[in-house]
Order: structure tokens, then C-alpha cells, then sequence
């Protein structure tokens, strides 16, 4: 249990190093992620939120002892969608005891570096439990000796790409993360400005290229309801521009915005007597390739609808709980969060949103601030 107690000790000391904004490791993360497509302050808030619940007390509940039958590490294939799972992995492989080869995505192959001499520099037992590795994906003869010396491959990316790993990794474990989406529900009691302003976060962050990014919000109540949530939300995205500054969009991402507001003009709900468009478009930044800084849409309720990018939201009144399950439910798709504009525990979701089998629920504005051990989890490396 020493080699325990000592592994807690660490995981508690190198989360808080994270936490701080003035620590050597925030300022190599910093350094690492300047050539990446995210803004400083993205990068910054994704950096505060990946191990923000991890303290002495938690570390410690959390470490595990090994069971010592298969040493062999666990590979782990990033995204590069979005900032965390690097150093999320990295610390609950060593809440498990395991050591973790990382493979950086192309878009990003700085960071797993930087956990990595973070793991050495605190020394046993977690010193050269990390390796950080990056080849173009698809390299066959990489991948192959790889999948020859790990014991588990935990892969975050498309069901393509979990497809294509499990077709090639025969014989290993494989622990896929692959295509989800997420919603927000504002029940009729919430303050709408409040929710709409914590909606804007979980929207802005990633640009929604995350699967706890909400791609539809239901609103409890009528139309106009939903319309006046929707100008809020609109009005805050707005403000994101200053707060959350989108990345630069991809080749190609202006023409596929252009093609979706098109498509959400057909399912928008038509302007009433007050004349207020539905289809809310922002404005294109300097450097944006005439891509819209964000869409709101307000169409009835009806099944989620996702682009995967570009800060498109689509507001949907709604009658209740109720019928959010009702549409929610049968859309196929794996749903992975629910943010609900509430102070929620899980016994004060209303039962029909848990009938939705959301893997999890939070509130809205934190959907990006998943717990230690979710995305992975622990359990993922033992």
C-alpha cells in the first residue's frame, strides 16, 4: 500500500500543478499548444477544467493497487478535436498504476510531452510510467508492432476509426470513445438569461467539435419562450467572440456552414407577427473564410439535430421532460450528456430525461468539465 499512498500523493500534487495558472507545467502546456487551432483563452479554460475535481482527498480514493498480472501498458489514441484527454489519461492510468503510451493526434504533438516530464519530474512511481508517441495515422507498420506490445488500446475518434483500430488490434482489448452527441434542457422555472448565458460556454468551447458539446437545446414552454431564450443566446454568443474566440475554421468549413444554415432554413420555424428572424447568424471574423462566427436556429421540437462544428445551436420549445425523451430516445445516436439549467443532483433529474440513457447529466455550462474519470475512466487501465 505505500506504492498507493505514494501514487495519491503525486496524482493530488501534479492535478494541482495543473489548476495553477502560474505552474511550470500551465506554462509548458502554453508553449506546446501555440501552434494549435485553439485561442488562448479556449486553451486556458480546457486546461482549469481537465482535472478541476481532483484534490488529496479524491486522489486518494481513487488510486488503486495493482493487480501486477499483465505489465504491459495501455495504448492510448487521442483526439484532436479537442484538450484534455492527453492529460486526463495519463492520470488515471496512473490512478490505476498502468503506464500509458499516448499517440498524439497530427493536429497536435506537443502535449502528451509535456505529462510526460511532468510524470518524470515527480518522480517514482510514476516516473517513465508515460510514453508519448505521434505517426501519421494508418501507419501500418507502427501500429502493427504497437498492437504487438500493449495489453489494451483505448481509442477516442470517429466509429471509423474505432472500426478500423478494432480490425487491425485483433487479439488486444479495445476501449472505443467514438460518436456521440449531447443536448440541453432550460426547465420552465429556470431564468432564461442565466441559461442561456451558460449554454453559450458549453457551446463555445471546441467549438462544438466535442461530444459534450450541445448541438440542440430544448426549452420548457411556448414558442415565444424559446424565441426570447434563443436571442439570448445569440446575444451571448456574440460575446463569446471576446471571451472564447473560435479557432480558424477548416478548409472547406465556411461552404459546409453555408450548406447547413440552408438546411435549417427549411426546418426553422417562420418569423410571426414580431417580424424576429429565426435563423440568427453571426457575424464572419477577420481570417474566418466568410464562416459565420455561430448560428442559433429555433425549429420546433422534433429529434436532435447535429452539424459536429461551428457553433451551431438549434432551440427547440418543447412541452416538458416528457418530450424530450420522447424525441431523444429513438434519434439512434449514442447521447452522451444532458446539461440541465439547474443546480442538479442525479436524484433531481426528472426520471423521463434518465429514461433517455444519457450516460450522464450536469449542469448546463459545465457539460465541458466532465468529472476525473469519465472520458476515460479508471477502470479503462486496469
Amino acid at each position: 500500500m505505500i506504492d498507493v499512498s505514494r501514487r495519491a500523493g503525486l496524482l493530488a500534487s501534479g492535478a494541482a500543478q495543473w489548476r495553477d495558472r502560474g505552474s511550470t507545467v500551465r506554462a509548458h502546456a502554453r508553449e506546446a499548444l501555440g501552434d494549435s487551432p485553439w485561442s488562448p483563452a479556449v486553451i486556458e479554460a480546457a486546461l482549469d477544467n481537465v482535472l478541476w475535481d481532483v484534490d488529496e482527498v479524491r486522489a486518494a480514493a481513487l488510486a488503486r493497487e495493482r493487480d501486477g498480472r499483465d505489465e504491459r501498458p495501455v495504448l492510448v489514441i487521442l483526439p484532436g478535436n479537442i484538450i484534455g484527454p492527453a492529460i486526463a489519461s495519463a492520470f488515471c492510468a496512473a490512478a490505476a498504476g498502468a503506464s500509458v503510451v499516448l499517440k498524439s493526434p497530427g493536429i497536435e504533438r506537443r502535449l502528451a510531452g509535456v505529462v510526460a516530464r511532468q510524470f518524470d519530474l515527480l518522480g517514482a512511481p510514476l516516473q517513465g510510467t508515460l510514453d508519448a508517441r505521434y505517426w501519421a495515422g494508418g501507419s501500418v507498420d507502427v501500429e502493427d508492432d504497437m498492437f504487438a506490445r500493449v495489453r489494451r488500446a483505448i481509442v477516442f475518434g470517429t466509429d471509423d476509426t474505432v472500426a478500423a483500430v478494432k480490425r487491425r488490434a485483433a487479439g488486444i482489448d479495445v476501449v472505443a470513445y467514438g460518436d456521440a452527441f449531447s443536448v440541453g434542457f432550460v426547465p420552465a422555472a429556470e431564468d432564461i438569461d442565466r441559461a442561456a448565458r451558460a449554454t453559450s460556454i458549453d457551446v463555445a468551447m471546441f467549438d462544438q467539435r466535442g461530444c459534450m458539446s450541445p448541438q440542440t437545446i430544448y426549452v420548457e414552454g411556448d414558442d415565444g419562450r424559446a424565441m426570447q431564450f434563443a436571442r439570448l443566446l445569440s446575444g451571448h454568443l456574440e460575446r463569446a467572440r471576446v471571451d472564447l474566440p473560435r479557432a480558424t475554421p477548416e478548409p472547406g468549413e465556411a461552404a459546409a456552414a453555408a450548406d447547413f444554415v440552408r438546411r435549417l432554413s427549411v426546418i426553422a420555424l417562420a418569423p410571426k407577427t414580431h417580424g424576429l428572424d429565426t435563423v440568427m447568424v453571426g457575424r464572419s471574423g477577420s481570417g474566418s473564410g466568410a464562416c459565420p462566427d455561430y448560428v442559433v436556429t429555433l425549429a420546433p421540437c422534433g429529434e436532435p439535430v447535429r452539424a459536429g462544428f461551428g457553433r451551431i445551436a438549434v432551440v427547440m420549445p418543447c412541452a416538458g421532460p416528457e418530450s424530450v425523451r420522447d424525441v431523444v430516445a429513438p434519434s439512434g445516436a449514442l447521447l452522451d450528456t444532458i446539461g440541465i439549467a439547474a443546480d442538479i443532483s442525479i436524484p433531481t433529474v426528472p426520471l423521463e430525461l434518465r429514461h433517455t440513457r444519457a450516460r450522464r447529466f450536469c449542469a448546463l455550462g459545465a457539460m465541458q468539465r466532465p468529472p476525473f474519470g469519465y472520458r476515460p475512466a479508471i477502470e479503462d487501465f486496469a
